[in-house]
């Protein structure tokens, strides 16, 4: 079954870049620790102060990849994301990890640059990816550091089983292999 199948309801992209925010929390202490922390432990979607603070933070450290993602994306929360669906998965373009000889097909990255899993998978934030329809293929924008060790530490078939975000356009991503960009315009 391809992740097309799976069970996919529209959000606001207030709820994906909150699992951003959730998912790189620890690695923004310079940033974090003059923020309240209930600002992304105990959020509220429907406060658009609140959104527009979150957008500002995830802004702060991930700008550059968010600037380039295509402004008609539209969100997507997938139930489930899982072990059968790897194969539709792509690690990030243009962030030092492109081989194209393998596509950055996770499975196959995981291939050539092993990496340990540091987390138990019951407490991974939702990843978000990005394609241009439900057929994919998605490129993963956060979550691949731990795909890649997912990928690499545990068996195929193992169960994984994830909630994730996926945002969709027909336009160009710059971080999606597939989609053709001259060296250096990101």
């Amino acid at each position: 079954m391809a992740l097309s199948e799976q069970q996919w309801t529209s959000v606001a992209m207030h709820e994906p870049f909150l699992a951003f925010l959730r998912a790189e929390w620890d690695k923004w202490s310079a940033i974090t620790r003059w923020v309240d922390s209930r600002l992304v432990s105990h959020a509220n979607t429907s406060d658009n102060a609140e959104n527009i603070l979150r957008v500002h933070l995830l802004s702060a450290v991930r700008g550059p990849l968010l600037q380039h993602l295509p402004q008609d994306t539209q969100w997507f929360e997938v139930k489930w994301l899982q072990d059968e669906h790897l194969e539709e998965l792509r690690v990030i373009a243009r962030c030092g990890w492109d081989d194209p000889a393998d596509k950055n097909e996770v499975l196959k990255v995981g291939a050539r640059r092993p990496q340990q899993l540091s987390k138990d998978i019951a407490s991974w934030d939702p990843p978000l990816i990005w394609g241009h329809s439900k057929a994919g293929p998605f490129t993963i924008l956060e979550g691949n550091n731990r795909l890649t060790a997912y990928v690499t530490t545990v068996k195929r078939s193992a169960g994984l089983r994830l909630r994730c975000y996926v945002g969709l356009s027909v336009n160009p991503c710059i971080w999606h292999l597939a989609d053709e960009f001259p060296i250096g315009s990101a």
